[in-house]
């Protein structure tokens, strides 16, 4: 609940950033974040699932659960609960906050000038937040990786796989991310978009036909293989195309078309070519349920590219629709998220962990766990213990 008050917040303070006060209202920006970041606890199965296993790890030097997780995170938590004996698991979430505050900083002091500052870290938070508030893994993984990116066509690959193996050690799915950045490297082509777009579209309709599909392979492939893909296919959830496709649809089309403006402006040109990869990918990712653990990742960085280019054209350019578009996207996904079940239940117990520590509340974590589960098993029977 107390995301809402840190967005409105960020953005107030976006509508300040301008002249003498740009640098102040950008510190004031990464404070409000940081504050708001270390303040969440308990607001997830994960966030309460990493808080045992920690209370585990630090009394005994081991979980139940040891190799539940990426060895980095393990390693982190073994560093604070075991070899520095602090008790309260609070201190990793204030650990990588404030490392992704450092990262955040670090990605913004290397976009084109004239940009709003503030306002990128009020259209980052507003997807992001549900990294804060229980997927710290990704949200660790996701800042190791951010700074390479102003700079993607100069890095060496092999740096490129390095970072992105080391941001593996916290959460496995961000080494899907390095075929997308060494593509990135690559100048744009209309035909190699025409391309993308097109094995983008097939894509799509071969998930939205994949039931269909793997029943035709009932007779051409062995039993126990075609028994795993229905098994597959029946648990990866519904498949859907709607709003946001649209919008993915419409982003695409207009960038095609205004691509010249940005081809021959070596300062934007990167980011031009991240937002085409993020609209193909996120219309891709986002219908198909098994993808859209990656959308963590590309999402934010399509809203954060646009709003650069939108930074840049000239008045009355087709591309500045891209930012509109995008923050259309922005807005709707943290709606969607707010009044998700899921995170719903904040609403009717709200907790700030520094306002509660001083009150000393007392919260029912598993009666929490629970409501948190039910909510989960009508999508994902298997996640939660029983």
């Amino acid at each position: 609940m107390y995301w809402i008050y840190c967005l409105f917040l960020l953005f107030i303070v976006s509508l300040l950033n301008k002249g003498r006060y740009s640098i102040l209202a950008y510190k004031a920006s990464l404070l409000i974040i940081f504050i708001f970041a270390t303040g969440n606890y308990y607001n997830g199965v994960d966030w309460i699932n990493y808080q045992k296993h920690y209370e585990f790890i630090s009394n005994s030097g081991i979980s139940s659960e040891y190799f539940a997780y990426e060895p980095g995170f393990l390693l982190l938590m073994y560093i604070f609960g075991n070899v520095l004996d602090i008790k309260n698991f609070h201190v990793i979430v204030i650990f990588i906050s404030s490392i992704s505050i450092l990262s955040l900083s670090k990605f913004i002091k290397q976009i084109p000038k004239g940009v709003n500052k503030s306002l990128i870290l009020f259209m980052l938070v507003a997807f992001i937040y549900p990294l804060y508030n229980d997927a710290i893994r990704q949200l660790f993984a996701f800042c190791i990786i951010l700074p390479l990116l102003p700079n993607i066509k100069s890095i060496a690959i092999k740096k490129i796989i390095i970072t992105c193996g080391i941001a593996a050690l916290f959460h496995s799915s961000i080494i899907l991310m390095v075929p997308l950045f060494i593509l990135m490297r690559r100048e744009l082509t209309q035909k190699f978009m025409f391309y993308s777009f097109i094995c983008a579209l097939l894509f799509l309709s071969l998930l939205i036909n994949i039931e269909s599909i793997v029943n035709t392979l009932n007779n051409l492939i062995p039993k126990m293989l075609y028994v795993k893909l229905v098994n597959y296919v029946n648990n990866m959830g519904e498949f859907k195309v709607g709003f946001f496709a649209v919008i993915d649809f419409l982003g695409i089309c207009i960038f095609c078309a205004t691509y010249r403006v940005f081809k021959s402006n070596n300062d934007i040109s990167v980011y031009a070519i991240g937002t085409f990869y993020f609209f193909i990918l996120h219309l891709v990712f986002y219908g198909a349920p098994f993808l859209q653990r990656l959308l963590y990742y590309i999402f934010p960085l399509l809203s954060v590219y646009s709003c650069f280019i939108f930074s840049h054209c000239q008045r009355g350019s087709g591309a500045r629709i891209l930012l509109p578009l995008t923050l259309i996207m922005t807005l709707s996904v943290f709606a969607r998220n707010i009044f998700n079940p899921y995170y719903a239940t904040d609403f009717y117990e709200p907790k700030f962990f520094y306002t509660d520590g001083v009150f000393e509340k007392h919260l029912d974590v598993e009666r929490l766990k629970y409501r948190k589960c039910s909510v989960i098993d009508e999508y994902d029977p298997n996640f939660c213990p029983k």
